[in-house]
C-alpha cells in the first residue's frame, strides 16, 4: 500500500513564509513569526536552495526583506550556489 504524504503544520508554515516573502506580504510574515512560531523557518533553505530572504530579494519585495531581517533572518545567508 502506497503511503500518502501528510501535510504537517511545519510544511504549511514554511510554504507560507516563502509565499509571503515573494509577495511582499509584511503582515503575513509578522503573523507567522509572532503568532505561529514560524521564526524557525527564516533561515531554512527550500529544496531549490533558497531561503525566504533570497525569495524576497529576487522578487523585489523590499518590505518583506526588512520584516524577515527584523525577525532574525540572516541577510548574509548564501544559497546552494553560493549567492
Amino acid at each position: 500500500m502506497k503511503r500518502m504524504r501528510v501535510w504537517s503544520q511545519r510544511n504549511i508554515l514554511s510554504i507560507k513564509m516563502c509565499e509571503y516573502s515573494e509577495q511582499n506580504h509584511v503582515d503575513g510574515i509578522h503573523h507567522l513569526c509572532e503568532k505561529q512560531g514560524a521564526v524557525v523557518y527564516l533561515n531554512f533553505l527550500t529544496k531549490g536552495g533558497y531561503a525566504p530572504i533570497h525569495l524576497a530579494a529576487y522578487h523585489g519585495s523590499s518590505n518583506a526583506a526588512k520584516a524577515l531581517i527584523f525577525h532574525g533572518a540572516d541577510p548574509t545567508l548564501k544559497n546552494e550556489q553560493g549567492f
